[in-house]
């Protein structure tokens, strides 16, 4: 999943400023894990793909007053199972990564694209 989502996230964002959310992202998904769950353990890199979800949902979301559907129900699917997933299963898996790395991507990506609009009508 990360070989499908990875380049055309890289593509929009850049090699950099990906690198910099990578690190962002394991940093708050530790954090946020060693709060909440401490009896799992973090193996793996499923916070960055979750990351790279939502940074993915966000690419319809121009930072206008509305926010698409489909962003909303993208991010409620996700969560949803995530969050039902963690309470319904005892499966040693960090749920809670999961939606770390989902948040930090939806608001990258919201942050990112303010940005955007912000410099787009600087130009204008």
């Amino acid at each position: 999943m990360i070989l499908l989502l990875g380049p055309a996230t890289e593509a929009k964002y850049g090699s950099f400023v990906l690198l910099i959310l990578m690190l962002v992202n394991t940093l708050s998904c530790c954090a946020f894990h060693f709060l909440v769950a401490q009896n799992t353990s973090v193996i793996g890199a499923s916070g960055i793909l979750f990351m790279l979800i939502g940074l993915n949902i966000c690419n319809t979301y121009a930072g206008g007053k509305s926010i698409p559907l489909t962003f909303l129900l993208t991010c409620l699917m996700f969560l949803g199972e995530e969050l039902w997933l963690a309470t319904t299963r005892d499966d040693r898996v960090s749920r809670m990564t999961h939606v770390s790395g989902g948040f930090v991507g939806v608001i990258a990506g919201i942050l990112w694209n303010k940005r955007n609009e912000k410099r787009k009508h600087k130009r204008m």
